[in-house]
This record gives structure tokens, C-alpha cells and sequence, in this order.
């Protein structure tokens, strides 16, 4: 029999304490499991802190909006062109023409997909929508096979939540995911298991990709309020919104960046020209 010295017998016993400790961590759930991968350390930083998504301000100066894998919310009334603005911030993506892209700049890399989800239009509105923004993207002179749109409006909430979901598991290199609108993704947007339900998954959608979430929401009417829990939650929690309104008399949309954890982006305006298609105003808001 071999006799073992006290510091073998030290190494064997921290040995067998490692065994058990990794044979105990397999008992537990997978998001136990990777709190050692969310712990902070100043030696292991994320990889990629710049901004993405960006705007020119009124002096020239650009502005930091948001990070991979954050969310970015535009909300206001019906028909204040919230579906016009998402598309403005996509179009960024691909060229730099500030009457398509209100001075948006989105910096994604030329092989990072982007998802563009409709959930409320009809498909002949959809279609439309998706040729406009098309050419806003240039796509007569620029290759843009990395945008991807898709029409959920004949399906339920979860069936809708599914496809997505689905979606952005089997598209690689996802840089964007456009959400229009999200309350749609929910039987009841006053339904708080629900809601929360679906904030848990939106994040996990762009934790596991690193994907900006752009993604529009209703308001109260009148108010500058995002409309029952769901808009309560995702106020609370996203990292940049912008509210927009539309003007019935001089028909611009004025954009006003309510909701920033850091950089603040100046008002601006935009109307629509004879062809449905985006002007830039500018930052006067006393011509509203």
C-alpha cells in the first residue's frame, strides 16, 4: 500500500473538492450556470463598447443613442410616422442621405443581417412600405440582401412570438431587429405575467445576438405615457426612446428624445414630400 505524503494527500483532496463542485453545478438550471459569465471584472470587458446607432446633432456633434444589444423605443400617437422613422434609422445602415435617414447612423458591418418585423399592416400596405424603404436604402446602386422583412399581421401573439423568435435563431450575424409594433407580440398589453413574459424574452433576443432592438409603442391619448403595462415596463427599462407627434396643421413630425441613459439628441422635425417619402426639417422646433 502507497503511503502518501501530507501535500499529496492536500493536492488529492482539493482535486476531489473541484470534481464535486463541477458535478454540483450540473444540478443546477443553466442561467445559475452562467452567473460566472455576468460577473463584472475590469479584466473582461464586453466586446464591442462602441455606439451603433448614432445622430448628428444641431452643432454638428455626433451623439451616442445605443449599443449592441441594447433597446431603442419609438412611441407616440396613431399616424405620428413612427413606422417612417424605424425605417429612416434602417435606411442608415446603408447610405448617408439625411433626408432618408434624419442624420441617423446606424454602423453595422457589411455581412450583419437585419430583421424587419410588421405586425400590423395589411400585406399590399406592407409591401409599399417595404418598396419605399428599399429605395431609401438604395438599393438601385447598393447591395442590400442583408435586410430581411417579414408580415405577421394574419397571426396570433404567441404564433408571432414563435416566428421571431425563430427568426433570430437561424439568422447569423444579426446586427438589427425592427419590431413594428411590439404590443402586438401580447394578447393583452395590461396582462402583467405576459408582458413580463415577453420583456424576459426581448432580452434574451439581444443578449444571445447582441442585436439593437428598434421597436415602436403606442401612447395614451394625450399623454406622453407609453400605453398600459407594456409600455409602463419597457419605459422603465429601455435604454433610449424617442416621442413623436405629428402637427395637423403644418403636418411635421416632431421628434423629441425622452428617454436616454446618457447622451441627450437634440428635437428635430420631418415631413413627408408629394411621394410619401421623408424630409428633414431640421432642429428648429418653434416652426412646428
Amino acid at each position: 500500500m502507497t503511503n502518501l505524503s501530507n501535500e499529496e494527500k492536500q493536492t488529492q483532496s482539493t482535486d476531489q473538492e473541484t470534481i464535486e463542485k463541477n458535478k454540483s453545478l450540473d444540478q443546477y438550471p443553466f442561467y445559475i450556470n452562467q452567473l460566472k459569465e455576468r460577473k463584472f471584472s475590469v479584466e473582461k470587458s464586453p466586446p464591442n463598447l462602441r455606439y451603433v446607432l448614432s445622430k448628428v446633432n444641431g452643432d454638428k456633434n455626433m451623439v451616442g443613442i445605443a449599443s449592441k444589444g441594447e433597446i431603442v423605443v419609438v412611441y407616440g400617437p396613431p399616424k405620428s410616422r413612427k413606422s417612417t422613422l424605424l425605417s429612416c434609422i434602417v435606411a442608415s445602415a446603408f447610405v448617408n442621405e439625411p433626408n432618408y435617414t434624419l442624420d441617423f447612423h446606424m454602423n453595422l458591418s457589411k455581412d450583419e443581417n437585419i430583421l424587419f418585423i410588421d405586425t400590423e399592416m395589411p400585406f399590399t400596405s406592407f409591401y409599399r412600405r417595404q418598396m419605399l424603404l428599399n429605395k431609401m436604402c438604395g438599393s438601385k446602386h447598393i447591395d442590400i440582401s442583408t435586410l430581411h422583412a417579414y408580415s405577421l399581421k394574419p397571426f396570433s401573439p404567441g404564433e408571432r412570438v414563435d416566428q421571431i423568435e425563430y427568426l433570430i435563431e437561424t439568422t447569423p450575424n444579426l446586427g438589427l431587429v425592427v419590431i413594428d409594433q411590439i404590443a402586438d407580440l401580447v394578447p393583452d398589453i395590461n396582462d402583467r405575467e405576459s408582458v413580463l413574459e415577453l420583456y424576459s424574452r426581448v432580452s434574451r433576443w439581444t443578449d444571445s445576438t447582441g442585436a439593437i432592438l428598434l421597436t415602436s409603442i403606442h401612447v395614451t391619448r394625450g399623454t406622453e405615457y407609453m400605453t398600459g403595462v407594456l409600455g409602463h415596463e419597457f419605459s422603465k427599462k429601455m435604454d433610449s426612446g424617442f416621442f413623436i407627434t405629428k402637427d395637423s396643421l403644418t403636418k411635421r413630425s416632431k421628434v423629441t428624445h425622452l428617454i436616454a441613459r446618457e447622451q441627450d439628441v437634440d428635437d428635430f422635425l420631418f415631413s413627408h414630400n408629394e411621394w410619401g417619402e421623408p424630409e428633414y426639417v431640421g432642429f428648429n422646433s418653434s416652426h412646428f
